[in-house]
Parts: C-alpha cells; structure tokens; sequence
C-alpha cells in the first residue's frame, strides 16, 4: 500500500487553515482526500459545522495537495474562478467525514488549469464544481511582481 504526504507538507497553509485530514490517492488522473467537519477547523460555525461555500475551499485545497503531491512539496497557487458550484446541502454537519475529488481537465505550461471537483459523503455526492486556476512557475518573481504593481 502507497502512503500519501500529509496534507500539511503539500499545502501552502497552516494550523486550522488545513481542511484535509489525509490523502488517499495521487496518480496522474487526480487526488482523492478526506476531510472531517471539526469545531476547531477554520470557518467553523458555533455548531462545529461548515456553511456549504466552504466545500469551494475544501476542493482548493485538493487542487493545491494535488499540485504539492506533484513537486514534492507546498506550491504557491491562485483560484481564479468557479463554475457550475452545485451543493445539495447547506451545511457540512459536525462529524460528517467528506471526500474530496479532484482530477485535472486542461491544464498549460504557463501554469493555468482546470479541475473537475466534487465533495461526497457516504457515497453521495453533495457538491461539484470546475476550479480554474494559476500556479506561477516561478513564485519568487510572481511575488515581487505583484509588489512592484502596488507599490506603483
């Protein structure tokens, strides 16, 4: 059996701010994660549970572990835009163990792609959405880019 990295060493985050638990499995056809819906997880309301934007989220960080899983480690990345958000639920209740698939559907080597997602829970499917994305080759000069146009 494949171990998968912590979702920790391949996202961009930290502390609360990392929705996923684990990685299930990474190939060149996608990622698939799970998610436990906790109290102390960020954006968390006072019931523990997650308003259903959040599953935007929860498939960003797919889309970034999926990247991180490909480098060897954490990557700089920009969620440009969604389509077609569809959820069924309003709410991810406390407890509710979420399954997160992502698989690429266009992807360039200027570092712009598309995701197909989708978030299930005991089989049924309860939101989807295409990410579109940006991953900068080189960060470093992404960064001090943006920089240089604010200071302007």
């Amino acid at each position: 059996m494949t171990a998968f990295p912590a979702p920790s060493s391949v996202l961009p985050h930290s502390g609360p701010a990392v929705l996923l638990d684990e990685i299930l499995r990474f190939d060149a056809q996608g990622l698939l994660a799970v998610a436990t819906v906790r109290h102390s997880a960020a954006f968390s309301s006072a019931d523990g549970s997650l308003p259903a934007w959040v599953g935007l989220e929860l498939m960003a960080q797919g889309v970034a572990a999926f990247s991180g899983c490909e480098a060897g480690q954490a990557r700089l990345g920009l969620l440009l835009g969604t389509r077609r958000y569809e959820v069924s639920c309003e709410r991810f209740p406390a407890g509710m163990r979420l399954e997160i698939e992502i698989a690429p559907s266009t992807r360039d080597e200027e570092g712009f792609g598309v995701f197909d997602c989708s978030i299930h829970c005991a089989g049924q499917r309860l939101a989807g959405a295409s990410l579109t994305v940006y991953q900068p080759i080189n960060p470093e000069a992404f960064l001090r880019e943006q920089l240089a146009v604010e200071a302007t």
